[in-house]
């Protein structure tokens, strides 16, 4: 349902000029004994940057500078991408390769950035688009370093930039950072989890700057079931923001909760011939939680399941009649229409946005933040609760599988 940000990250610029990626050329021998051993491939800096202008937009960048010196470690870093919408303009990309002494011997060109809808990819309608750059357009000599770098303006200041700061299989890191710059009036939130180090903030009376920062990480080993809390990670996420002409202020879940119902407010209305089609189909039911479940019925076979991810469309549900006319809709969509279902015979009912998938996890109840994929409804029904998943056509009426069971959800009440 939610189109997040391809988190890349951002530097800023003052009055400065723009620094050369070549300058640094990352000789190979500069690697210490411990990355190497079990890796594939060294992340030589991962940075990722925040910008904040003001709510309404900030500068995104992302630098990562790779070794490779196998071929697992070629598969896994071949190709980039930055992720671009209307809320998103892409502002610059640069890529080089250095051998193994760090001389450069590869830059890419601008006609080798390939520039494709992300419905190439999948079966969405989306505005969406994405720029890619493979690095095996030419054979490279092991081992060789990457040096990718990506700017992009956002005006999408829901989503803020975060960072698990741990190494991967195979894959040691010398240098990660996370940075954030803003305002020194503008105010942000952050959650640090089991990260050895707290956030370096410094200030000026222009700029304030927050900077996470961890080193020399060696090549981790998988293991099956560990926690996610176990890993050193920092959250963040904005107070005060802007997007689309909608103003939001985020501090506790109610926050997140008034927002989502602002965006969707006034989107329940049925024509009057849909609201007579409605009532006849009901019209020999009396008892409720069978008209409840003949209008899921109706619903499964008059619908499908279509994601649809324009504008702000990730949050913002098409209208109830538009589904009842075109017959798809995405899940906040299907759940918007169901509850119009409802609403012509006088039930309540509640969308609750949720963090679905068989295996996700939502550890972090204490910081309000836009961490969501999904949406149900919520029937609440004397001394028990009915919920309804409203994207199947073949499950019966107040099932959840482990998609959407057994977690927390962010119910949408007027209040």
């Amino acid at each position: 349902m939610f189109k997040l940000l391809n988190i890349s990250a951002v530097v800023f610029f003052l009055s400065f000029p723009l620094w050369s990626l070549a300058a640094v050329n990352y000789p190979v021998n500069n690697i210490s004994e411990k990355l190497l051993e079990n890796a594939d491939a060294v992340i030589r800096k991962e940075k990722v940057s925040f910008l904040i202008k003001d709510a309404g937009k900030a500068i995104l960048s992302n630098h990562i500078v790779v070794t490779v010196f196998n071929e697992r470690g070629a598969i896994k870093y071949n190709q980039f991408e930055t992720d671009y919408d209307k809320h998103t303009v892409v502002k610059e990309i640069k890529g080089f390769v250095y051998d193994s002494n760090g001389n450069e011997i590869y830059k890419i060109k601008k006609y080798e950035i390939a520039d494709v809808g992300t419905t190439a990819y999948s079966s969405e309608i989306t505005d969406s688009r994405k720029k890619v750059v493979t690095f095996d357009i030419k054979q490279f000599n092991f081992p060789y370093t990457i040096d990718f770098y990506d700017e992009v303006e956002t005006k999408n200041m829901m989503f803020y930039p975060a960072m698990v700061f741990a190494s991967e299989e195979h894959i040691s890191k010398e240098e990660q950072i996370l940075q954030f710059e803003m305002p020194t009036n503008f105010e942000m939130r952050y959650k640090e989890i089991a990260m050895p180090n707290v956030a370096q903030i410094t200030q000026d009376e222009k700029i304030k700057k927050y900077v996470w920062r961890l080193e020399q990480l060696p090549a981790d080993i998988f293991e099956e079931y560990r926690p996610y809390n176990t890993y050193p990670r920092v959250l963040t996420a904005p107070i005060d923001f802007v997007v689309e002409n909608y103003a939001g202020h985020i501090q506790e879940w109610k926050d997140i909760a008034g927002f989502y119902a602002k965006l969707n407010e006034n989107r329940l209305q049925l024509n009057e011939e849909t609201n007579i089609k409605i009532k006849k189909l009901l019209a020999n039911e009396n008892d409720t939680v069978s008209m409840i479940n003949k209008l899921y019925t109706f619903l499964q076979n008059n619908t499908r399941y279509m994601s649809i991810q324009l504008g702000i469309g990730g949050w913002q549900t098409i209208t109830a009649q538009e589904v009842a006319n075109k017959g798809y809709g995405d899940c906040k969509a299907l759940t918007n229409y169901f509850m119009a279902l409802l609403n012509v015979i006088g039930i309540k009912s509640y969308a609750a946005i949720i963090k679905a998938g068989s295996d996700a996890q939502f550890n972090d109840l204490d910081f309000p933040r836009f961490n969501f994929n999904h949406v149900i409804c919520c029937v609440p029904f004397h001394k028990d609760t009915l919920w309804f998943e409203c994207t199947s056509q073949q499950e019966v009426p107040s099932y959840l599988g482990s998609f959407t069971g057994n977690r927390k959800a962010l119910l949408i009440h007027p209040n």
